[in-house]
This record gives structure tokens, C-alpha cells and sequence, in this order.
């Protein structure tokens, strides 16, 4: 615990715990994302969450979390609502992966309708940059396409969910 805790924190073991607490007050993913593999299966031996002993790093992380959100929850009626939201694996740690953002209205029907298709318009002239090419992709498509960010995103990633 001591590897957890600020350098300002007391020695004694109780200024230790009380730091790490303090540190990680509310977020348990943050927590068990920090401790090593040999630390995670001592603590799901303490709390007598069932885990194998060949299990990889983030299934422990998994199983330990959602024995610390069933105890603080009271079962497993508060799992995956908003008040209690179940994160995600993404490589061996947990994540809570925000919900998608975007351009795209909310559709009345799924699948979304097809628009009808239409002939394509010869541009008077030819584009001189890539802003007049999206334009006139907007102006034929109706549709403009957001500025590229920096990278894909925990969304483009492989990631699964958390059974526990």
C-alpha cells in the first residue's frame, strides 16, 4: 500500500491506509488498475472472490471489481445503471467507456432509412482544395464530415466488457 500512497503520508500503517483511501475514495476500477498482479490476487483471496489461479491480469481486475460493486451496491441490482456502471476491458485494465458522441440524430426506425437515390450532379468545375471537395461532398450528400481527432479512441479499440 505503501507504493500507493503519497510521499507526504505518515509511516504508520494506519496514515497509509487512510491515504490510499482518500486517494481512491469512489473509484475502484482507478484502484485495482494500479496494483500489480500479485497485489489484485491477494486481495481477491481476502475478499474471497473466486478467481483461478492461471487467470490473466485483467480478468482478476474484473472479478475483484464486480465483488467490490455487488458489496456496494448490495447485489447486482444496481450493475450496468447508470448509478452503478459496469466498466469495460480494454487490453488488462478497466475502463468506463463514455457513450458514443456524434453528428447522427437519434433515428425512428432501425435500420435507419435508406435515402432514395439520386443522379449524380457534374460540378461546374473541378475543386481547388480539399475545402471546396468537402463541400461539395456536403452540398451532394447532405452530410458533413466532423475534423479528425487525434486517435481512434477507446471506441475504435478491442475491448469487452466486465462479467465478473
Amino acid at each position: 500500500m505503501r507504493r500507493l500512497a503519497a510521499a507526504t503520508i505518515k509511516d504508520d500503517d494506519g496514515a497509509v491506509a487512510a491515504g490510499v483511501g482518500d486517494r481512491f475514495a469512489g473509484d475502484l476500477a482507478g484502484l485495482l488498475n494500479r496494483l500489480r498482479i500479485d497485489e489484485l490476487r491477494a486481495v481477491a483471496h481476502a475478499v474471497a472472490a473466486a478467481v483461478p489461479s492461471d487467470a490473466p491480469v485483467g480478468d482478476v481486475r474484473a472479478r475483484v471489481w464486480a465483488w467490490g460493486a455487488r458489496a456496494e451496491a448490495g447485489g447486482d441490482g444496481w450493475l450496468g445503471t447508470p448509478v452503478q456502471p459496469v466498466p469495460e476491458l480494454l487490453g488488462a485494465r478497466l475502463v468506463h467507456v463514455a457513450p458514443a458522441r456524434g453528428l447522427a440524430p437519434p433515428s425512428p426506425s432501425w435500420p435507419r432509412p435508406v435515402p432514395a437515390p439520386r443522379a449524380a450532379a457534374i460540378p461546374p468545375e473541378e475543386p481547388a482544395d480539399v475545402d471546396e471537395l468537402l463541400a461539395a461532398a456536403d452540398r451532394a450528400l447532405g452530410v458533413r464530415l466532423p475534423g479528425r481527432g487525434r486517435d481512434k479512441g477507446a471506441w475504435g479499440r478491442a475491448r469487452r466488457r466486465c462479467s465478473g
